[in-house]
């Protein structure tokens, strides 16, 4: 989910439902609405692979990432308040969790780093302050501290001294669980975490933040139309915010749902792999079994396609199977369903044919037959 998207939502519902403004609430979302779709930029992906480039060229302490990390995942979020995505790489080193939040200044377009000991980063839903926010947790001898992450990285950026935190003793489970709920409300926010370590693709990293740019595009979109639309039915009852906050969590997370599960959501009919002896009919094309090589941001990459519905894509084991998915670059060409092939790997790609030889993705990715 957007985390950006659903905070500034829930924010301004939060506290403007509170005060029962009933209008200015109302206006103030469309409003804010319209500023996030003004907002999206995609110069972040830019620099953070410029930066991760460096890490390739000049070494990992750099980034202050340990040689001997191993089990790294890298994911983003959106922080309201913050101009651009972070980026999260969490570890394992020394037999130790680590997280280390990278954030970009816009000023100078220069990338900075907090490393974190055994510490998560929670969407919570504040009840003193009446505020969404993520905030980092992290736990030590019995001492669990939840900390504002947006305080955080502006206090780095020489923006405020402030940060927020609260502390809650651990040891007492029941106590603890009390004490929290005195004061926050645990939000479910999925994040997309990739597979990342020191002798990573350069190729697949361009990749990766290509399709997360995009998906944040779409998925910034889809939302904020929802929301608009229930404003305009007059969905929010004003008068409870407890009603009003599940209202908007209930709608976030069946967008969520339709967008981070799109494969399933989406596929109208799954059709059976042909039993041809030599092909998969995918449309009107029929796809030969053997190797197709990589080419553009896939060169480099092979996909071998077997019998049975078996594969191999970037010489690790995968599974396909013949559906229909929309290949929409935009808004503009929602609706580009398309027969394909789904293949699942680490993630979830979709290829459809250009004709017998060739597959790709629409866009930076194709496949081309040698045999």
């Amino acid at each position: 989910m957007n985390g950006k998207v659903k905070m500034i939502v829930l924010i301004s519902l939060g506290v403007l439902v509170a005060l029962g403004l009933t209008i200015a609430t109302q206006l103030f979302l469309r409003s804010t609405a319209k500023k996030v779709k003004n907002s999206i930029k995609t110069t972040w992906d830019n620099v953070y692979y410029d930066y991760i480039k460096e890490i390739k060229e000049l070494g990992s302490s750099k980034a202050k990432l340990p040689e001997n990390m191993k089990n790294g995942k890298i994911s983003f979020y959106e922080v309201d308040g913050i101009e651009y995505p972070i980026m999260n790489i969490k570890y394992e080193s020394d037999n130790k969790d680590y997280s280390n939040i990278y954030y970009i200044n816009k000023d100078s377009n220069d990338v900075g780093v907090i490393v974190y000991e055994n510490t998560d980063i929670e969407m919570l839903y504040n009840k003193e302050n009446k505020d969404y926010e993520y905030y980092t947790h992290t736990i030590n001898n019995n001492v669990d501290t939840y900390k504002s992450l947006k305080d955080q990285i502006n206090k780095e950026l020489g923006k405020t001294d402030d940060v927020k935190q609260y502390k809650f003793d651990s040891s007492d489970k029941n106590s603890f669980k009390e004490k929290f709920d005195e004061v926050f409300k645990k939000i479910e926010n999925k994040v997309q975490e990739y597979d990342f370590d020191l002798n990573f693709d350069l190729k697949k990293i361009k990749n990766m933040f290509t399709k997360y740019s995009k998906q944040l595009t779409k998925i910034t979109k889809q939302i904020t139309s929802e929301i608009e639309k229930m404003i305009e039915n007059n969905e929010f009852d004003t008068n409870n915010i407890d009603s009003a906050i599940n209202a908007v969590e209930s709608k976030a997370n069946e967008i969520e749902k339709i967008i981070d599960n799109k494969a399933d959501e989406i596929i109208n009919s799954v059709n059976d792999i042909t039993t041809n002896n030599d092909s998969i009919s995918v449309g009107s094309y029929n796809i030969k079994y053997g190797t197709y090589v990589g080419a553009d941001a896939s060169e480099g990459i092979n996909l071998v396609l077997e019998k049975d519905g078996k594969c191999t894509y970037d010489n690790k084991p995968c599974t396909y199977q013949v559906g229909k998915f929309d290949f929409a670059q935009d808004e503009s060409t929602k609706g580009s369903y398309k027969d394909c092939l789904i293949i699942t790997s680490d993630y979830t790609y979709h290829l459809y044919p250009y004709n017998n030889s060739t597959l790709g993705d629409g866009d930076i990715n194709s496949y081309t037959y040698s045999g």
